[in-house]
């Protein structure tokens, strides 16, 4: 708010804009709450690199509850673990690459543009979206797009199709890593 809105909102326009500020800095504008406010469910759905864990076929058939999973009972933890981008926003201690100073750097943009996990093309844009609209909103949103059995199928579908390739390159002994 410039000066001159100031003086036209007066003391009412002026309490507006405080409470407005207060409520982005409690969680509830862009960038969402930190992560410790989330529920645990949402953290894990919605890891640094901007997918959306609950869209992959193994969060489907419970084999996997999330990005960075503890419970010891399913493979996020080893995803995680794997993962070149988690590792990095952990040791930055960011929840998200959008919170990171260098955002977008190389590794995020390669990680998008993986030539065989097409399925991380999204990666940049939902990023883009989540520091828009925050964390919270961002995976309310993406729970109602993949709600839709179709997009949902067709995303698990070229999961496989990754998958597939990795599992090829690996018989080649042309692929060390998961992600």
């Amino acid at each position: 708010m410039n000066r001159r809105d100031l003086l036209k909102a007066g003391v009412a326009g002026v309490a507006a804009v405080a409470v407005a500020k207060g409520a982005a800095l409690a969680g509830a504008g862009p960038e969402g709450a930190p992560a410790g406010r989330l529920a645990k469910k949402d953290r894990l759905a919605a890891p640094p690199c901007g997918l959306f864990c609950e869209a992959c076929s193994e969060w489907t058939k419970g084999k996997c509850h999330g990005c960075g999973c503890d419970c010891g009972k399913c493979i996020g933890g080893g995803h995680a673990r794997q993962c070149v981008i988690n590792t990095c926003a952990k040791r930055k201690g960011v929840e998200s690459c959008t919170r990171c100073k260098e955002f977008a750097c190389t590794t995020l943009i390669m990680h998008a543009h993986d030539a065989i996990w097409r399925t991380h093309a999204a990666c940049l844009d939902n990023l883009r979206r989540r520091k828009a609209v925050g964390t919270k909103a961002w995976v309310a949103e993406q729970r109602t797009y993949w709600a839709d059995k179709n997009n949902l199928h067709k995303q698990q579908f070229l999961e496989g199709e990754c998958k597939a390739k990795v599992q090829e390159l690996k018989k080649q002994g042309k692929y060390k890593r998961l992600w």
